[in-house]
């Protein structure tokens, strides 16, 4: 197991199909990812383990295999994760569900100082739209779209994945093989609301209050 995977690992997880899934608080589960976007050597990725995934999961072992080798994966939560997650014979319930949109938003406002911040993806447009979102949403970060000309040089806090499906995703994976990221957010299509100009405030947060339990 990979070093950064050994950090994340532990008995606050529930373990389905091999996959260990976080069972954490809010608080936690930032704090273990701000760990991972703090680290000078090697890469981590985190996943959030939605319905697509799960299903895929129950169909192909190609699909269980690759998130058994993410560093660390959160639920979405939602009923429908609930039932697939107890007949995959994990528990039905977690102590919090982390929508990527709220999370990637929560994470970047949560990291202290200055961070690189590069977001990468097959749809230009979307990719314009998010940069320009959270670079409005946190202007202490330097947030860039990701270009795989190799003319981006330095190592990124955080490189975030946006793929509207698993197909895009895998695309996406292959152009930035070569990046020096130390954390790699698989947000699927989750920061969709973010591509409309929804609004998010710039204030970080004095503490994170835990959504409600999937």
């Amino acid at each position: 197991m990979h070093a950064l995977q050994k950090a994340v690992s532990g008995r606050q997880n529930v373990t389905v199909f091999g996959m260990d899934i976080a069972d954490l608080d809010w608080n936690s589960a930032l704090a273990r990812a701000e760990t991972l976007a703090s680290t000078r050597v090697g890469s981590a990725t985190l996943a959030f383990v939605d319905e697509s995934r799960l299903v895929a999961a129950l169909f192909a072992s190609s699909a269980t295999a690759m998130l058994r080798q993410r560093s660390l994966l959160l639920s979405t939560g939602g009923i429908l994760v609930r039932l697939l997650l107890r007949a995959m014979g994990g528990k039905g319930a977690f102590q919090a569900r982390f929508p990527a949109d709220l999370f990637v938003s929560a994470l970047i406002t949560y990291l202290p100082g200055h961070r690189r911040i590069a977001i990468a993806g097959t749809d230009t447009a979307r990719i314009d739209a998010l940069t320009a979102h959270f670079a409005r949403h946190a202007p202490w970060h330097d947030v860039m779209p990701f270009s795989s000309a190799g003319n981006l040089s330095g190592r990124f806090d955080i490189l975030i994945v946006d793929a509207v499906d698993r197909m895009a995703e895998r695309r996406v994976m292959e152009q930035i093989a070569g990046a020096d990221a130390s954390l790699v957010i698989l947000a699927g299509s989750g920061l969709s609301r973010y591509v409309n100009g929804n609004p998010a405030s710039v204030e970080p947060p004095k503490q994170i209050s835990t959504p409600a339990a999937a």
